[in-house]
């Protein structure tokens, strides 16, 4: 009897939960499941059953009534418009599901608490959150290892559709280095959980350095090593930041970042441990760090000339494009002119585009070929967005539309202007002979095509503009 009170309350448990998926809350179904392991835990009888039952008739109703109310305004708060209209959907939809919700889990509280007093058993809720399983990166299987609090209690805040790789404790620090992913994390449990996160596509390429204070140039013995993680400019102009580690952890966590540099913007700089061991000096780069968002072309660091405030008079769109043709072919012939005739065209963009009314997000991105054979670019899809301009510089033949070996290309695009339903949004698609790429105006990504070398030396992402540099050099 009491197997089969059991069983039929498995089928219902399942079922109620593939419905509570429908009402699109996480916040109410994490309560609900909070109120679930609760109830296992304190009711065991078929009183308790029906009391909570009776609960759960109640707070299906109310929570579907007050999630017509209250949904659309909380969506409202991060979303603005297009938020409101998600929170009407979602209130609307819960007024549905909820209550049937609801009705569920009394069905359940019932037949459970008649199968706690059959088996007079009193039922226990975990008191550990569950084993993280560390997976290989390069077969993908997860094997298992002792098990890690810290771990554990990452894998549970973890975000939907994300996925635990492993996790490297400096004891000496009192922290964890969490690989996932989506994410590189460190976590200190003792000051309450996450010291930083930052998603893959932010760090340009990682390398082992003597520093022995954080963001200091003081080198440090061999016994001090860190790693300075090396990150894409975004709206607080960070450049990177560094990793301490104490004794031979480092090569550890290097390792793990060296496995993952395929999710890198720039991974290809990295060398591999054994490399790295054999050289002398361990990768000192002249006795210092390499200061730099992602990379060097021939010394120069691409966005030192961003965000200069330069005077410009009104000019229409295509006066911009015209002007910034005129740059391009004349003006430059080394790198940092170059940076300096993009973020010109970038500056009168955005002093001809602000404002409710004329707001308009452009897009520069700058092709930089410095391999010893030509650069075809084979197509463009301009997936999103208002108008998308191929500035072409000396060295691009216009007409084969190959730019030649150390020459430039800049690709000028800006969104529309913003409305209820569309927001300011840029997306482009690029083939040539040497990658493939996805460039907007929130991410971008690469793949180099077989025996090329393709990485990014700049991302810089604004609120008015986005600039991505992509070099292309010879596989080494």
């Amino acid at each position: 009897m009491s197997g089969a009170l059991n069983s039929v309350a498995g089928v219902g448990d399942s079922l109620n939960r593939n419905v509570a998926l429908l009402a699109a809350d996480r916040e109410y179904t994490a309560a609900r499941e909070q109120r679930r392991q609760a109830a296992t835990a304190g009711g065991t009888g078929l009183v308790d059953g029906l009391i909570g039952g009776g609960e759960s008739v109640v707070r299906g109703f109310t929570d579907g009534i007050s999630g017509v109310f209250l949904a659309p305004v909380k969506e409202a708060r991060t979303g603005g418009v297009g938020g409101f209209l998600k929170g009407v959907g979602k209130g609307v939809v819960g007024l549905a599901v909820k209550p049937l919700v609801g009705v569920s889990d009394a069905v359940v509280s019932v037949i459970q608490g008649a199968s706690q007093a059959a088996q007079d058993l009193e039922a226990h809720v975990p008191v550990r959150p569950r084993r993280a399983l560390p997976r290989l990166s390069v077969t993908g299987r997860k094997v298992l290892t002792d098990y890690s609090a810290g771990a554990a209690r990452v894998q549970e805040d973890m975000e939907v559709g994300d996925s635990y790789v492993c996790h490297v404790s400096l004891e000496n620090e009192g922290k964890d280095v969490i690989f996932t992913d989506k994410y590189l994390s460190v976590v200190n449990l003792a000051k309450g959980g996450s010291v930083w996160k930052h998603p893959w596509r932010d760090f340009a390429w990682c390398e082992v350095t003597k520093e022995s204070r954080e963001g200091g140039r003081a080198g440090g013995s061999g016994r001090d090593r860190g790693i300075w993680l090396h990150m894409y400019r975004n709206d607080n102009e960070s450049k990177g930041t560094l990793l301490q580690v104490a004794g031979e952890e480092v090569w550890e966590i290097y390792g793990e970042l060296w496995r993952h540099r395929s999710k890198m913007g720039n991974g290809s700089m990295m060398k591999s441990v054994e490399a790295l061991q054999q050289e002398e000096g361990v990768v000192e780069s002249g006795g210092g760090r390499r200061d730099v968002g992602g990379g060097l072309v021939d010394g120069y660091r691409f966005g030192d000339k961003n965000d200069q405030d330069l005077r410009c008079r009104k000019l229409r769109s295509w006066e911009i494009v015209a002007r910034a043709k005129d740059r391009l072919t004349k003006a430059w012939t080394t790198w940092p002119e170059l940076d300096d005739a993009v973020w010109k065209v970038i500056n009168d963009w955005t002093k001809n585009h602000w404002g409710p009314w004329n707001y308009r997000k452009c897009m520069a991105l700058v092709l930089i070929n410095k391999s010893t054979g030509g650069v075809q670019l084979e197509g463009m899809q301009f997936r999103d967005g208002s108008e998308v301009h191929v500035i072409e510089s000396h060295l691009f033949d216009t007409d084969s539309r190959v730019l030649a070996p150390g020459g430039a290309v800049l690709i000028f695009a800006w969104s529309h202007i913003p409305t209820v339903v569309k927001q300011a949004h840029i997306a482009l698609r690029m083939e040539t002979t040497a990658f493939k790429g996805e460039f907007t105006d929130k991410s971008a990504s690469l793949q180099a095509r077989p025996g090329g070398d393709v990485s990014f030396v700049e991302k810089t992402r604004k609120s008015t503009y986005v600039k991505y540099v992509v070099v292309v050099r010879e596989q080494r």
